[in-house]
């Protein structure tokens, strides 16, 4: 179902949360709105069900332009209430439950691209490319994000991007190590599924126990996390499972539980 007054869809289908911005007119620019429910869906991940989640634009050939910057967010911009939504929602990204998969079909531009670039996994299309053009705009980028941007990629993309406003395509982020994979367009969908499907079928618990290692391992997660992480692991019936699926020479089968 859609997410109230936002242009974010939310769905959920085989185990896969699925969070498309859907704002043709402005190239998915994200509003407040739109933050605060892409954050929301990240909270509210069901443990059940929820193994891997996806943030793509609605539209072929989309992924999102950035915050939205005519008259009516300036406000938001001037009160501090875009920042906070903006922090709020990147802070979430590395943390979440579940592994979160940016699938980036268009231009991914400015906070567009930190959005893409906070995700776990990113893949591209040919026509996808990175831009963060705060300094030819001259907006203020925070330090959490540049910071975060610099450990996860190094000084050297994140210096394309800042200093000299880079709009790097596909090949590019890809050798930036940016983005994980680049498949062309049409392929694109099918390779989503392959992706999702794989995520899917592996050990949900193991998977977080992954997140809040690499979290950790960022300096955005707790240590103490990783060890109930670990301890929920190996307490649980998916592990029991590992183990008898070993000494009968198949594949185990988990439930999350």
């Amino acid at each position: 179902m859609d997410a109230v007054d936002t242009g974010v869809r939310v769905e959920r289908r085989g185990g896969v949360l699925w969070l498309r911005l859907h704002r043709p007119e402005s190239r998915n620019a994200l509003t407040l709105g739109d933050m605060h429910a892409l954050a929301t869906a990240l909270r509210d991940v069901d443990a059940g069900e929820d193994r891997c989640a996806v943030i793509t634009g609605h539209e072929p050939g989309t992924f999102c332009s950035g915050f939205r910057l005519d008259e009516g967010a300036a406000g938001d911009m001037a009160s501090g209430r875009a920042k906070q939504a903006a922090d709020d929602l990147f802070a979430l990204l590395p943390v979440a439950p579940i592994p979160v998969i940016a699938v980036v079909d268009g231009p991914a531009r400015g906070a567009g691209c930190e959005l893409a670039l906070r995700c776990d996994l990113r893949i591209a299309s040919d026509r996808a490319s990175f831009g963060i053009p705060a300094a030819r705009l001259g907006v203020p980028y925070t330090p959490p994000s540049i910071a975060f941007l610099v450990r996860r990629y190094g000084q050297g993309p994140v210096a394309q991007l800042f200093y000299a406003a880079s709009i790097l395509d596909g090949d590019a982020a890809l050798r930036s190590g940016l983005v994980h994979e680049l498949v062309g367009a049409r392929k694109l969908p099918s390779r989503v599924a392959e992706l999702t499907e794989r995520i899917a079928a592996s050990a949900p618990l193991v998977q977080r126990f992954f997140k809040a290692a690499v979290a950790a391992a960022e300096g955005v997660g707790e240590e103490a996390a990783i060890d109930a992480a670990l301890a929920r692991v190996t307490a649980s019936e998916d592990f029991a499972e590992t183990l008898r699926a070993i000494g009968e020479r198949r594949e185990p089968r988990f439930t999350g539980g």
